[in-house]
């Protein structure tokens, strides 16, 4: 028993810091739950694609909506697409069968 602690409660090399346990900020995508603005979110993400597609894509998001809170989701989704969601897309159009 060195300092009055005895063996079995003190393990400095033992004991977690909190720094170290915690999740990495930032690193899970956010899911919103209310289903009314996953919807803008998802459309922001259509929208932008089908742009990407067609080849013009405006300098400025596109108004969605008047309120705020929507055209914040629709602006998000419009932010989120990556190249790799636009290879996908372009690969997903080629794979689809065509109705002539």
């Amino acid at each position: 028993m060195a300092f009055g602690y005895p063996k079995q409660q003190f393990a400095p090399n033992r004991a977690k810091s909190a720094v170290n346990s915690a999740p990495i900020a930032g690193s899970h995508e956010h899911r919103t739950s209310n289903p009314v603005y996953r919807q803008c979110f998802l459309y922001g993400r259509e929208r932008r694609i089908a742009a990407e597609r067609a080849g013009n894509v405006p300098s400025d998001v596109p108004l969605y909506s008047h309120n705020t809170t929507r055209q914040g989701y629709f602006t998000r989704g419009w932010h989120s697409v990556s190249a790799m969601d636009l290879i996908r897309a372009e690969v997903d159009a080629r794979l689809e069968p065509r109705h002539e």
